[in-house]
Protein backbone atom coordinates (compact mmCIF):
# COMPACT_ATOMS: atom_id res chain seq x y z
CA UNK A 1 0.00 0.00 0.00
CA UNK A 2 1.71 3.51 -1.05
CA UNK A 3 -1.34 5.60 -0.29
CA UNK A 4 -2.77 6.45 3.18
CA UNK A 5 -6.86 7.98 3.05
CA UNK A 6 -6.73 10.78 5.70
CA UNK A 7 -10.33 12.06 5.42
CA UNK A 8 -12.96 11.32 2.52
CA UNK A 9 -11.94 12.06 -0.67
CA UNK A 10 -7.98 12.87 0.23
CA UNK A 11 -5.78 10.41 -0.25
CA UNK A 12 -2.14 11.00 0.23
CA UNK A 13 1.27 8.86 -1.15
CA UNK A 14 3.01 7.42 1.77
CA UNK A 15 6.06 8.23 -0.47
CA UNK A 16 5.67 11.88 -0.18
CA UNK A 17 5.02 11.88 3.69
CA UNK A 18 8.53 9.88 4.38
CA UNK A 19 9.97 12.36 1.97
CA UNK A 20 8.79 15.51 3.85
CA UNK A 21 9.86 14.21 6.74
CA UNK A 22 13.15 13.71 5.13
CA UNK A 23 13.38 17.72 3.66
CA UNK A 24 11.60 18.67 7.42
CA UNK A 25 14.65 17.36 9.23
CA UNK A 26 17.48 18.36 7.59
CA UNK A 27 16.06 21.60 5.86
CA UNK A 28 17.81 21.52 3.05
CA UNK A 29 16.53 20.19 -0.09
CA UNK A 30 20.14 18.89 -1.45
CA UNK A 31 20.93 16.63 1.51
CA UNK A 32 17.52 15.56 1.68
CA UNK A 33 17.68 14.10 -1.96
CA UNK A 34 21.55 12.62 -1.56
CA UNK A 35 19.40 11.11 1.56
CA UNK A 36 16.74 9.50 -0.24
CA UNK A 37 18.90 8.72 -3.72
CA UNK A 38 16.62 10.60 -5.57
CA UNK A 39 17.83 14.48 -7.70
CA UNK A 40 17.01 17.29 -5.88
CA UNK A 41 13.98 17.85 -8.57
CA UNK A 42 12.43 14.90 -8.26
CA UNK A 43 12.50 15.96 -3.87
CA UNK A 44 10.71 19.40 -4.62
CA UNK A 45 8.27 17.82 -6.92
CA UNK A 46 7.40 15.40 -4.56
CA UNK A 47 6.85 18.24 -2.28
CA UNK A 48 4.98 20.23 -4.53
CA UNK A 49 2.80 17.00 -4.98
CA UNK A 50 2.18 16.87 -1.36
CA UNK A 51 1.28 20.59 -0.49
CA UNK A 52 -1.43 20.36 -3.73
CA UNK A 53 -2.42 17.49 -1.95
CA UNK A 54 -3.52 18.90 1.40
CA UNK A 55 -4.38 22.52 0.12
CA UNK A 56 -1.70 24.10 2.16
CA UNK A 57 1.96 25.54 2.11
CA UNK A 58 4.19 23.49 3.89
CA UNK A 59 7.89 25.06 3.58
CA UNK A 60 9.33 28.54 3.11
CA UNK A 61 11.83 28.56 0.44
CA UNK A 62 14.62 31.29 -0.08
CA UNK A 63 17.59 30.66 -2.37
CA UNK A 64 19.46 30.45 1.18
CA UNK A 65 17.34 28.75 3.30
CA UNK A 66 13.94 26.29 3.81
CA UNK A 67 11.92 26.33 6.79
CA UNK A 68 8.48 24.83 7.64
CA UNK A 69 5.30 26.90 7.66
CA UNK A 70 2.80 26.95 10.68
CA UNK A 71 1.08 24.13 8.64
CA UNK A 72 4.54 22.82 8.06
CA UNK A 73 5.32 22.31 11.39
CA UNK A 74 2.13 20.67 12.83
CA UNK A 75 2.28 18.55 9.95
CA UNK A 76 6.22 17.74 10.81
CA UNK A 77 4.96 17.02 14.49
CA UNK A 78 1.99 15.17 14.28
CA UNK A 79 3.80 12.56 11.94
CA UNK A 80 6.78 12.27 14.27
CA UNK A 81 4.56 11.07 16.93
CA UNK A 82 3.09 8.46 14.61
CA UNK A 83 5.88 7.53 13.49
CA UNK A 84 7.36 6.52 17.14
CA UNK A 85 3.91 5.10 17.67
CA UNK A 86 4.33 2.72 14.92
CA UNK A 87 7.83 1.76 16.09
CA UNK A 88 6.40 1.02 19.13
CA UNK A 89 3.47 -0.92 17.93
CA UNK A 90 5.99 -3.27 15.92
CA UNK A 91 8.45 -3.83 18.87
CA UNK A 92 4.99 -4.41 21.22
CA UNK A 93 4.10 -6.96 18.83
CA UNK A 94 7.42 -8.72 18.27
CA UNK A 95 7.62 -9.17 21.88
CA UNK A 96 4.19 -10.44 22.57
CA UNK A 97 5.37 -12.89 19.90
CA UNK A 98 8.43 -13.88 21.59
CA UNK A 99 10.98 -11.64 19.73
CA UNK A 100 12.97 -10.55 22.41
CA UNK A 101 16.07 -10.98 19.66
CA UNK A 102 15.92 -7.09 19.84
CA UNK A 103 19.38 -5.59 18.73
CA UNK A 104 20.36 -2.42 20.51
CA UNK A 105 22.31 0.50 18.14
CA UNK A 106 23.71 3.66 20.19
CA UNK A 107 26.51 5.45 20.80
CA UNK A 108 28.89 6.09 23.77
CA UNK A 109 31.71 8.97 24.53
CA UNK A 110 35.27 7.79 24.84
CA UNK A 111 35.81 7.87 28.62
CA UNK A 112 32.15 5.98 29.16
CA UNK A 113 33.38 3.26 26.33
CA UNK A 114 36.98 2.68 28.21
CA UNK A 115 35.41 2.47 31.96
CA UNK A 116 32.18 2.13 32.78
CA UNK A 117 30.47 0.35 29.54
CA UNK A 118 32.60 -3.29 30.03
CA UNK A 119 30.96 -3.64 32.92
CA UNK A 120 27.49 -3.09 32.44
CA UNK A 121 27.47 -4.77 29.22
CA UNK A 122 28.73 -7.60 31.01
CA UNK A 123 25.69 -7.83 33.65
CA UNK A 124 23.42 -6.68 30.57
CA UNK A 125 24.78 -9.94 28.45
CA UNK A 126 24.11 -12.31 31.25
CA UNK A 127 20.68 -11.11 32.45
CA UNK A 128 19.61 -11.04 28.56
CA UNK A 129 21.53 -13.25 26.12
CA UNK A 130 19.31 -12.90 23.35
CA UNK A 131 19.84 -9.26 22.76
CA UNK A 132 22.37 -8.14 20.32
CA UNK A 133 23.99 -4.86 21.12
CA UNK A 134 26.34 -2.54 18.89
CA UNK A 135 27.88 -0.20 20.40
CA UNK A 136 29.97 3.05 19.17
CA UNK A 137 32.58 4.92 20.69
CA UNK A 138 32.75 8.49 19.64
CA UNK A 139 33.54 12.23 20.05
CA UNK A 140 30.82 13.78 21.87
CA UNK A 141 30.31 16.19 19.08
CA UNK A 142 29.98 13.45 16.34
CA UNK A 143 28.04 11.45 18.64
CA UNK A 144 25.24 14.07 18.96
CA UNK A 145 25.17 15.00 14.74
CA UNK A 146 24.49 11.19 14.26
CA UNK A 147 22.03 10.66 17.24
CA UNK A 148 20.09 13.56 15.02
CA UNK A 149 20.70 12.20 12.19
CA UNK A 150 18.81 8.91 13.37
CA UNK A 151 21.66 7.27 12.65
CA UNK A 152 21.86 5.69 16.54
CA UNK A 153 19.05 4.94 18.69
CA UNK A 154 20.16 6.91 21.71
CA UNK A 155 23.68 8.01 22.81
CA UNK A 156 25.11 7.72 26.67
CA UNK A 157 27.88 10.54 27.39
CA UNK A 158 28.42 14.54 28.65
CA UNK A 159 26.15 17.39 27.81
CA UNK A 160 27.76 20.09 26.09
CA UNK A 161 27.72 23.48 27.38
CA UNK A 162 25.90 25.15 23.98
CA UNK A 163 22.89 23.95 22.76
CA UNK A 164 22.56 20.71 21.40
CA UNK A 165 18.33 20.00 19.90
CA UNK A 166 18.28 16.56 21.96
CA UNK A 167 16.66 15.20 24.89
CA UNK A 168 18.66 14.48 27.84
CA UNK A 169 17.80 12.38 31.31
CA UNK A 170 20.36 13.25 34.04
CA UNK A 171 22.28 10.24 34.78
CA UNK A 172 24.87 11.81 36.95
CA UNK A 173 26.88 14.80 38.00
CA UNK A 174 30.75 14.25 38.13
CA UNK A 175 33.48 16.30 39.33
CA UNK A 176 36.58 17.03 37.89
CA UNK A 177 40.21 16.77 39.06
CA UNK A 178 43.63 18.05 37.99
CA UNK A 179 46.16 15.69 38.10
CA UNK A 180 49.62 17.21 39.17
CA UNK A 181 52.79 15.65 38.86
CA UNK A 182 55.32 15.46 41.93
CA UNK A 183 57.38 17.41 40.22
CA UNK A 184 55.66 20.97 40.81
CA UNK A 185 56.04 21.67 44.63
CA UNK A 186 52.14 22.02 44.90
CA UNK A 187 51.03 22.66 48.70
CA UNK A 188 48.97 19.17 49.86
CA UNK A 189 45.71 20.43 49.44
CA UNK A 190 42.30 18.50 48.87
CA UNK A 191 41.49 21.02 46.02
CA UNK A 192 42.69 23.49 43.69
CA UNK A 193 40.89 26.23 41.91
CA UNK A 194 40.84 27.54 38.28
CA UNK A 195 42.68 31.02 39.34
CA UNK A 196 45.26 28.34 40.76
CA UNK A 197 45.38 26.34 37.45
CA UNK A 198 46.44 29.46 35.59
CA UNK A 199 49.53 29.64 37.18
CA UNK A 200 50.86 26.07 36.06
CA UNK A 201 51.63 24.30 32.61
CA UNK A 202 48.84 23.28 31.71
CA UNK A 203 47.94 20.32 29.35
CA UNK A 204 44.45 19.74 28.03
CA UNK A 205 42.16 17.88 25.53
CA UNK A 206 41.24 19.52 22.24
CA UNK A 207 38.73 22.42 21.66
CA UNK A 208 36.36 19.98 20.70
CA UNK A 209 36.38 18.08 24.35
CA UNK A 210 33.67 19.04 26.17
CA UNK A 211 35.89 18.99 29.41
CA UNK A 212 37.81 20.98 27.46
CA UNK A 213 34.78 23.55 26.91
CA UNK A 214 32.98 23.64 30.39
CA UNK A 215 36.30 24.27 32.31
CA UNK A 216 37.20 27.12 29.96
CA UNK A 217 33.97 28.05 29.70
CA UNK A 218 34.00 28.38 33.51
CA UNK A 219 36.88 29.96 33.34
CA UNK A 220 35.85 33.16 30.83
CA UNK A 221 33.18 33.64 33.35
CA UNK A 222 35.93 34.13 36.36
CA UNK A 223 38.37 36.55 33.57
CA UNK A 224 40.55 33.50 33.21
CA UNK A 225 42.73 32.38 29.97
CA UNK A 226 44.87 29.60 30.62
CA UNK A 227 47.96 28.99 28.70
CA UNK A 228 48.17 25.50 27.30
CA UNK A 229 51.32 23.97 26.47
CA UNK A 230 50.26 20.64 24.64
CA UNK A 231 46.69 19.80 23.31
CA UNK A 232 45.95 15.69 23.43
CA UNK A 233 43.10 13.66 21.97
CA UNK A 234 43.02 10.85 24.27
CA UNK A 235 42.69 11.22 28.56
CA UNK A 236 45.40 8.15 28.57
CA UNK A 237 48.19 10.61 26.37
CA UNK A 238 46.85 13.41 28.91
CA UNK A 239 47.46 10.71 32.07
CA UNK A 240 51.43 10.12 30.66
CA UNK A 241 52.29 13.43 30.00
CA UNK A 242 51.76 14.37 33.77
CA UNK A 243 53.40 11.00 34.89
CA UNK A 244 56.06 11.84 32.77
CA UNK A 245 55.73 15.85 34.81
CA UNK A 246 55.39 17.64 31.21
CA UNK A 247 52.60 19.74 33.26
CA UNK A 248 49.05 19.51 34.98
CA UNK A 249 45.98 18.37 33.19
CA UNK A 250 41.95 18.43 34.13
CA UNK A 251 40.27 15.28 33.64
CA UNK A 252 36.59 13.94 34.83
CA UNK A 253 37.43 11.97 37.89
CA UNK A 254 36.41 8.35 36.16
CA UNK A 255 38.78 8.77 33.43
CA UNK A 256 41.64 7.71 35.71
CA UNK A 257 39.55 4.75 37.25
CA UNK A 258 41.63 1.77 37.72
CA UNK A 259 44.59 3.55 36.99
CA UNK A 260 47.47 2.89 39.12
CA UNK A 261 48.81 6.52 39.63
CA UNK A 262 52.05 7.35 39.31
CA UNK A 263 54.37 10.44 40.14
CA UNK A 264 51.12 12.72 40.12
CA UNK A 265 48.14 13.64 42.59
CA UNK A 266 44.89 14.05 41.81
CA UNK A 267 42.84 17.16 43.31
CA UNK A 268 39.12 18.52 42.93
CA UNK A 269 38.63 21.34 40.84
CA UNK A 270 36.67 23.58 43.69
CA UNK A 271 34.32 25.57 41.05
CA UNK A 272 30.72 25.35 41.14
CA UNK A 273 29.93 25.27 37.90
CA UNK A 274 33.17 22.40 36.85
CA UNK A 275 31.15 19.64 36.73
CA UNK A 276 30.36 17.12 33.86
CA UNK A 277 26.81 15.91 33.38
CA UNK A 278 26.75 12.58 31.95
CA UNK A 279 23.35 11.74 30.61
CA UNK A 280 20.76 9.55 27.98
CA UNK A 281 20.63 11.78 24.87
CA UNK A 282 18.07 11.06 22.21
CA UNK A 283 16.43 12.46 19.37
CA UNK A 284 13.48 14.51 20.73
CA UNK A 285 10.56 12.77 21.68
CA UNK A 286 11.94 9.08 20.88
CA UNK A 287 10.65 6.11 22.26
CA UNK A 288 12.94 3.48 23.25
CA UNK A 289 12.21 -0.55 22.66
CA UNK A 290 12.13 -2.56 25.62
CA UNK A 291 15.31 -4.00 24.97
CA UNK A 292 16.72 -0.74 24.97
CA UNK A 293 14.61 0.19 28.10
CA UNK A 294 16.03 -2.69 30.10
CA UNK A 295 19.57 -1.50 29.16
CA UNK A 296 18.87 2.12 30.27
CA UNK A 297 17.21 1.29 33.41
CA UNK A 298 20.77 -1.27 34.06
CA UNK A 299 22.73 1.92 33.71
CA UNK A 300 20.79 3.79 35.93
CA UNK A 301 21.49 1.87 38.32
CA UNK A 302 25.45 1.03 38.29
CA UNK A 303 26.31 4.73 36.85
CA UNK A 304 26.92 5.40 41.06
CA UNK A 305 29.27 2.64 41.64
CA UNK A 306 31.06 3.59 38.64
CA UNK A 307 31.55 7.20 39.93
CA UNK A 308 32.04 6.48 43.47
CA UNK A 309 35.19 8.29 44.69
CA UNK A 310 36.60 4.98 46.14
CA UNK A 311 37.09 3.35 42.94
CA UNK A 312 39.35 5.81 41.50
CA UNK A 313 41.13 9.15 42.17
CA UNK A 314 38.92 10.14 44.95
CA UNK A 315 40.93 8.27 47.35
CA UNK A 316 43.66 11.54 46.74
CA UNK A 317 40.57 14.22 47.12
CA UNK A 318 38.04 14.27 49.56
CA UNK A 319 34.59 15.27 47.71
CA UNK A 320 34.58 18.67 49.94
CA UNK A 321 32.92 20.52 46.73
CA UNK A 322 28.98 19.66 46.42
CA UNK A 323 27.60 19.60 43.48
CA UNK A 324 25.37 22.72 41.72
CA UNK A 325 21.56 22.26 42.27
CA UNK A 326 21.39 19.10 44.34
CA UNK A 327 21.60 15.55 44.17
Amino acid sequence: MNAVTLAPGLMVNLNLLHTFLTVAELKNFREAARQCNRSQSSVSEQIRQLEEQLSVPLFHRTTRSVSLTAHGEVLFERLELALQLIKGGITEAREKAGHDTDRIQFACSPSLAANFMPGLLRTFRKRNPRITIDITELPTMDMLDRIRTGEFLFGIGPIPPEQHGLDTELLAKEPFVALIPDTLKQSAQPAITLRQLVNLPLLMPTKLSITRRIIEASAKDQGLTFDISYECVHFRTLISMVESGAGTTVLPRSAIAGIRKRNYRAVLIDDSRSWRQLAILTRPRQSMPPAARKLLALAKREIDGYLSPGADAGQDAPATVSAPGGS
